[in-house]
């Protein structure tokens, strides 16, 4: 292996390796959410599948506001500028409170008409619980939004243990909190009724809560790499809102035009049944605990890149976003070897229902064989980019790759040509095949790298 490649190894190790245990631990106690929620039927798991759609849509949105903040820590960090980094987290922080409680309030006041308009051939039950779920959830969003900007401005300063240790403890509180509100306990002198789908919903808000305490404690702190000193670093600073916006904003499109797509496929499996809306639940369930540690290279891709462009270093830039890919294609083809004898075990997790497992175990194995090929630079080359301040080619790539293929091919493919929902994954495999194609080209061209400099 050449020397560059081995430093650049040694670059994204120790900034990766606490992103993934994070990220393995977070997803492992969604998973155990998931299927404690499951238990309680398919017809929850249903409602929580048709939330999560909406959900990720939200998620993506704060997601990206959060990777604003991170790349200009990043670059300012790079460039030895300490003080700019922390304006850069403070107005993050600020911003993504801001508007993640609008959006929650919005959410919460109008749940029903939400899940009427998106899902109008859902059961009545399922609808329901659907609405429960998105209402109470909703409230956790400012909670969320301050939890991701807090967490991505101390990666882009080079911290990712930190967040580790943060976003742990909130998935320790989410899944203690859910089982108990989910199940109930009662000791004979105290009692906590049983809340079914609801008292999952509640769960979440909780450790939501809880982790942007936990952050608000961490930034304070003296020994923090980013110490917000008074409130004074939250008063909206315009010129630094700008360069948070400039990059946030355009990653925002993407996230909501991306997953918005999702949300309408998830649309099409609403109508082809219960079975197939339990059988995408789980199997997106379980592709996102495959894809943990390619997750949480992009993280750290992004996080180096915009060090690296601070530093104005090209060169180094653009051996950490190959590397990353590279170490991420490896990842999910140890993780396929390991899940395709394992499928039935990790189905049987969720359910006993013999329709929707033998539905999951299909959509499974499509995504083994697809994962490998295709997902890194499908995913890894536009974190790398975004990192350099190149936002807008990946968002008008993945709006029209997901718009094109995953949406409009997923229609034809799960209704007319009677695939179900396989359909709409096979369009989702197609989908990442032409991101990766136009994301390689991009890479080779040298265009990311110039857009930073311009």
């Amino acid at each position: 292996m050449p020397p560059r490649f081995s430093s650049a190894i040694g670059d994204i190790l120790p900034l990766t390796l606490p992103i993934l245990a994070e990220q393995a631990i977070i997803v492992s106690m969604n998973v155990v959410n998931a299927a404690m929620a499951s238990n309680i039927g398919k017809e929850a798991a249903s409602a929580i599948g048709m939330v999560d759609a909406i959900n990720w849509v939200i998620i993506g949105f704060f997601s990206a506001l959060a990777v604003g903040g991170t790349v200009l820590v990043a670059q300012s960090w790079g460039r030895g500028d300490r003080a700019a980094a922390a304006r850069a987290a403070a107005q993050a922080a600020t911003s993504a409170v801001a508007i993640a409680a609008v959006v929650g309030l919005l959410a919460a006041a109008f749940a029903d008409q939400i899940i009427g308009l998106l899902y109008p051939g859902a059961e009545a039950s399922v609808s329901a619980g659907a609405a429960a779920y998105l209402r109470i959830t909703a409230l956790g969003y400012p909670f969320l939004g301050a939890a991701l900007a807090s967490s991505g401005a101390l990666r882009g300063a080079g911290d990712s243990r930190t967040p580790m240790r943060v976003n742990v403890s909130m998935g320790v509180a989410n899944v203690g909190a859910s089982a108990l509100l989910i199940f109930g306990l009662d000791l004979g002198f105290a009692r906590v009724p049983s809340l079914g789908i609801e008292g999952a919903a509640a769960g979440i808000s909780i450790a939501r809560a809880f982790g942007a305490i936990l952050y608000a404690i961490v930034l304070a702190r003296p020994a923090c790499v980013i110490r917000l000193k008074s409130l004074a670093a939250f008063r909206p600073d315009a010129r630094v809102l700008r360069g948070i916006f400039a990059v946030g904003l355009p990653s925002a499109v993407e996230n909501i035009a991306f997953n918005g797509g999702k949300l309408l496929a998830q649309t099409y499996i609403v109508s082809l049944g219960t079975d197939a809306i339990a059988a995408n639940f789980i199997g997106m369930s379980l592709a996102s605990f495959l894809q943990i540690p390619s997750t949480s290279l992009g993280i750290a891709a992004t996080t180096l890149v915009g060090q690296s462009v601070g530093r104005g270093d090209p060169q180094s830039a653009r051996r950490n976003i190959v590397v990353a890919t590279c170490l991420s294609a490896l990842a999910l083809l140890a993780a396929s070897a390991i899940g395709i004898p394992l499928a039935p075990a990790l189905i049987g997790i969720y359910t006993k229902d013999s329709a929707v497992a033998a539905i999951t175990k299909d959509l499974l194995l499509a995504m083994f064989i697809a994962l490998p090929l295709v997902w890194s630079p499908s995913f890894i080359l536009p974190a790398g980019f975004r990192g350099a301040g190149d936002v807008r080619f990946s968002m008008v790539v993945s709006m029209a790759s997901m718009w094109i293929l995953r949406v409009s091919l997923g229609y034809v493919l799960a209704l007319p040509a009677g695939l179900g929902v396989l359909g709409v994954w096979l369009a989702m495999f197609v989908d990442w095949i032409a991101r990766s194609v136009l994301f390689g080209l991009r890479l080779r061209s040298g265009a990311w790298y110039r857009k930073a400099r311009a």
